[in-house]
């Protein structure tokens, strides 16, 4: 074996191996996802450099979607909700009647919106990511229906947050903009003389709202 065949193998050897990044909580393993560009050393990390700012085609579908000018929405997100809020106690309502009539459709604005979800999210593919979240949110609609017999009746009382809102730096839980989060919110209710609770397990703030990205537990 000569000397270029041995310097050739060494380099080889000492080549070094890239690592795909994982899918987060909740994906379904449908498909491995593709592994992201090769990352150079000498580049700062996504939480270093902040927050990219998204295209002007996601920013406009992202406007359209909230209803307002690209140039007003707070690409850093910085903004907290207050912990009791007229559109909280609104979904709330709505994901009761959601679970009382087993109709998802009832409450899907409370689920996190798709529009913002795709500059947001720093996963290979987050639009089917956000399709399967949202297929688990309709699933655990369905299964919380089950749980009672009959929900004739049933009265909204109270939702309220759970652990204190927790901000979530970018480049944290697969994210490429930061938010407040919050876990097992309580959504109290009545039917007839009994009353019952039911915890939401994931919310997160977007724009000063809250939104629900996990209504049942995280299932790895």
């Amino acid at each position: 074996m000569n000397l270029l065949r041995i310097v050739a193998l060494l380099l080889t050897a000492a080549a070094p191996l890239s690592c795909a990044r994982g899918e987060p909580p909740g994906a379904e393993r449908e498909a491995p996802p593709a592994p992201p560009p090769a990352r150079s050393g000498v580049v700062a990390s996504a939480s270093a450099r902040g927050p990219a700012a998204p295209s002007a085609s996601s920013a406009a579908v992202v406007a359209t979607d909230a209803g307002a000018d690209a140039d007003s929405i707070d690409w850093k997100n910085k903004l907290k909700p207050e912990l009791a809020t007229q559109g909280l106690e609104q979904h709330g309502r709505a994901l009761l009647e959601a679970i009382a009539k087993d109709d998802p459709e009832l409450a899907k604005d409370f689920f996190f919106p798709r529009a913002p979800f795709t500059p947001l999210k720093d996963v290979t593919n987050p639009d089917r990511y956000w399709v399967q979240l949202y297929a688990t949110y309709k699933r655990d609609i369905h299964e919380m229906h089950r749980k009672r017999r009959d929900w004739t009746g049933a009265t909204f009382e109270s939702i309220r947050l759970g652990s204190p809102p927790t901000w979530v730096k970018p480049g944290d839980e697969y994210n490429k903009i930061g938010y407040y989060r919050t876990f097992n919110a309580k959504l109290r209710y009545t039917v007839g003389e009994r009353k019952g609770v039911m915890d939401v397990h994931t919310i997160i703030s977007w724009q000063g709202d809250w939104y629900v990205t996990h209504l049942g537990a995280i299932k790895h």
